[in-house]
This record gives C-alpha cells, sequence and structure tokens, in this order.
C-alpha cells in the first residue's frame, strides 16, 4: 500500500493504529487512497458511505453499508432507529 500511495509505511501505520498524524499527513493519506474519514453521531450524515464502522468503548463492533448494517439489526440499526 505505502508503494502505491508514496507514503512512509510509518505514517499509514500511525493512521491506522489511531496514533497521531499531522492534519497535513492525514490530508495527503485521504487525498492518496481515495479515502474520507467521517466521524458522525447523526446517522443520516452517513447513510451513503461505502462503508460504516460501528465503534463501542474503541473496538469496532460491526462493519458494512447502511443496508448491511439494518440487516444485521443489531447496534447500527437501533442506533439508526432512535434517530
Amino acid at each position: 500500500m505505502a508503494n502505491d500511495t508514496g507514503l512512509s509505511l510509518a505514517t499509514i501505520s500511525n493512521f491506522l493504529t489511531g496514533k497521531p498524524v499531522s492534519y497535513g499527513n492525514f490530508e495527503e493519506l485521504c487525498r492518496r487512497l481515495n479515502l474520507v474519514l467521517i466521524i458522525a453521531h447523526r446517522l443520516s450524515t452517513v447513510r451513503k458511505c461505502d462503508r460504516i464502522l460501528v465503534l463501542e468503548k474503541g473496538q469496532i463492533v460491526e462493519s458494512g453499508n447502511h443496508e448491511e448494517l439494518l440487516g444485521l439489526e443489531g447496534r447500527y440499526a437501533r442506533y439508526y432507529a432512535q434517530q
């Protein structure tokens, strides 16, 4: 992945593990990886995203697109119904 983007493995590793990454590095990483990171409490904000990660206590507990997550009838579906 780093070879394709021209970014260092350290930059990508820091981003993926949640370690501090400067805004400039983050912006460059998103541009080169064709990635947009959205952190939202209003789930209508992320309905059209290709991949949604549901976090609880710092752990990914569900992953999928809007329809897949609704179909699981789990946390995302409950949160979405409440909004």
